[in-house]
């Protein structure tokens, strides 16, 4: 605000000049819109579409969180984004936190998403499994080298493939990434088994389908250990 708007006591909102009639008739409209008994049409037609963004979101946040436990340096994570955090701002340790929900979620997680992408159950045991890996294999993911892994076939560019190794131990790790062409735009859950995609692992060619089970992450190790 201006030094001499603050000496007339105009505060920052009326320097932004507001149009009452303009605002009152955005207020209304979206009123109507949000009205099932005026808009049930377009309510439905959004409720499709919201789903279908949903989901989309939910496999994006899975690989998100994968690459964020995996990758080199201290993954952040906020206490109550164990579920998902639809706030419009970065998240931060300062909100309220439901710890007895997440208590009792614990007693009923599911690690298959049929049954527990929409409520965020699916990423909340995800992030129990990659803080148990990470735990279980400390060195490897303080101190292991990065190297990107070779990916092959038509499919290649939804892989994100590479390696973490330090002293004779590795973590092999394989994420998928740009989901819409894999779920049928959001209309189900990604199937691995129709992917044409190929990670070149210790000389070995492996299709990436035997690699997923139905997550769309996976982490191996050399003790033959696996977290997908």
């Amino acid at each position: 605000v201006y030094p001499e708007m603050r000496s007339r006591g105009k505060t920052a909102v009326e320097l932004l000049n507001p149009n009452d009639a303009y605002e009152t008739a955005i207020k209304n409209f979206v009123s109507s819109i949000l009205d099932r008994s005026q808009s049930a049409e377009f309510l439905t037609s959004l409720g499709a579409i919201a789903r279908r963004a949903a989901l989309l979101g939910a496999l994006n946040s899975l690989t998100q969180l994968t690459l964020k436990a995996a990758i080199p340096g201290i993954p952040d994570f906020y206490q109550g984004t164990e579920l998902y955090d639809l706030a419009m701002v970065d998240p931060d340790n300062r909100r309220p936190v439901d710890y007895e929900q997440r208590k009792h979620l614990l007693h009923s997680l599911s690690p298959r998403p049929a049954d527990s992408w929409e409520d965020g159950r699916i990423k909340f045991e995800w992030t129990r499994l990659l803080l148990g890996a990470r735990q279980r294999h400390p060195q490897v993911f303080a101190l292991g080298d990065y190297a990107p892994l070779p990916v092959q076939g038509t499919d290649a560019d939804h892989v994100i493939a590479f390696s973490r190794r330090h002293e004779g131990q590795y973590c092999h790790v394989v994420a998928l990434r740009r989901f819409g062409l894999l779920t049928d735009f959001g209309r189900r859950w990604a199937s691995f088994s129709e992917l044409d995609a190929r990670v070149v692992l210790g000389g070995k060619v492996i299709q990436v389908s035997t690699i997923l089970a139905d997550m769309p992450a996976a982490l191996l190790f050399n003790d033959e250990t696996r977290v997908n």
